[in-house]
């Protein structure tokens, strides 16, 4: 999936909403009849992102999606998978601002709450890449974010939330998961990793590891 162009009304990768009222058929009021509704997966396999938002010929602005937990630019509910499948290809699930490109504004920010997860074999894997010119208040996570690789290559690194220089995001909240794990004893494994110099807020009432074995 690729978002090259401006989204006013924000990005909502979604999941069919729980059934907690019975005498109502749309009950996230999306306007859809939530029994027609399914639950959304993103699957990459290769060196390409499940989802990428950014152009290299235009800025990319992102607004909210609605009010509370729908404030922001990007939300996921479902699942996003980044697979690299073969020896020596670089795996990413999801990449904010492409290389060389135009710059990315999401309003509000991005807010997991469903799986974002990417695999490497001998080659690095990156769950969330935000790169140079992208621009955003917040990043949270209220559920799965994993990097993944099975590697014997020293070259093969292992990022949860990856900040290039150049991008911008003051807060970082996890009350999830974030986790960063590589076999094979070689790789260098980071949970988050800021090159950026914009961070200025990271909240953690979850768990974030990075387990190298």
């Amino acid at each position: 999936v690729v978002i090259g162009a401006n989204v006013a009304g924000g990005v909502v990768i979604d999941v069919r909403p729980a059934d907690n009222d019975a005498t109502s058929t749309d009950e996230d009021a999306d306007g859809i009849t939530d029994s027609l509704e399914g639950n959304a997966v993103v699957n990459s396999y290769g060196a390409a992102p499940a989802v990428t938002v950014g152009s290299a010929t235009r800025g990319v602005t992102l607004g909210v999606a609605g009010t509370g937990n729908n404030a922001y630019g990007l939300i996921n509910r479902g699942t996003i998978n980044g697979d690299g499948v073969y020896d020596g290809i670089a795996a990413t699930a999801v990449r904010l601002g492409v290389t060389g490109g135009q710059t990315v504004t999401i309003a509000g920010g991005v807010r997991n709450e469903g799986s974002i997860a990417a695999l490497g074999r001998n080659a690095g894997a990156t769950a969330i890449a935000i790169n140079a010119g992208v621009t955003m208040p917040r990043f949270d996570n209220i559920a799965t974010i994993t990097a993944g690789v099975s590697s014997t290559l020293a070259n093969s690194p292992t990022v949860g939330i990856a900040i290039a220089a150049g991008a911008n995001l003051p807060s970082i909240f996890n009350n999830g998961s974030i986790l960063s794990t590589s076999g094979g004893g070689v790789s260098t494994v980071t949970g988050i990793q800021d090159l950026s110099g914009t961070v200025t807020s990271i909240v953690n009432a979850g768990s974030l590891q990075a387990v190298l074995v």
